[in-house]
């Protein structure tokens, strides 16, 4: 963290360069854990797919939720919901679509996957689909109010998507 530190500007006039600085040190780290996710899934006889649907999902998404429960905590549960919704937006069009734009751009060819993480793919859509309409269900079905009894569901839902997911991976569904 000191050399983090030691590279960040900390002068006003210096905010662009410290915004390019933080997706740079963001890029390194994200590096380091796809390859150490992918390694983990090596040894526990996962894919990357289910290992991206899983592990580096719920890593990438800790920063969110301590952004979304600090601003709860103050009582703004809406910016704490636009949070979580802004950024899947933000991870779906242009944390995939920046990239595949980079890499048709210099490759000069689409990016295809493989049969086996389509099938997982599809069924991780289908799963994502259904959690936005049930979450959209449940808030409306709720007047518009978050409490102990929705935050425990929806827990309990994340836990279920990701047996889901492993039971898909394993073949049992």
């Amino acid at each position: 963290m000191m050399l983090i530190d030691a590279t960040m500007p900390n002068r006003p006039e210096r905010l662009y360069s410290l915004f390019a600085l933080c997706c740079v040190w963001i890029g390194i780290f994200t590096y380091f854990a796809v390859d150490a996710s992918t390694r983990l899934g090596c040894l526990m006889g996962l894919d990357e797919t289910v290992m991206g649907l899983i592990v580096l999902a719920a890593g990438t998404s800790v920063p969110d939720a301590m952004g979304s429960i600090a601003v709860a905590k103050d009582g703004m549960g809406d910016m704490a919901v636009a949070n979580a919704v802004g950024s899947n937006t933000f991870d779906i069009l242009l944390g995939l679509g920046f990239p595949w734009f980079i890499w048709a751009t210099f490759k000069g060819e689409p990016i295809h996957f493989t049969a086996d993480s389509i099938k997982h793919l599809n069924f991780a859509i289908a799963i994502l689909c259904t959690c936005l309409v049930g979450y959209l269900c449940i808030i409306v079905g709720n007047r518009w109010t978050l409490t102990k009894n929705v935050g425990f569901f929806l827990l309990f839902s994340y836990v279920f998507v990701i047996f889901l997911i492993l039971m898909r991976y394993w073949g049992h569904i």
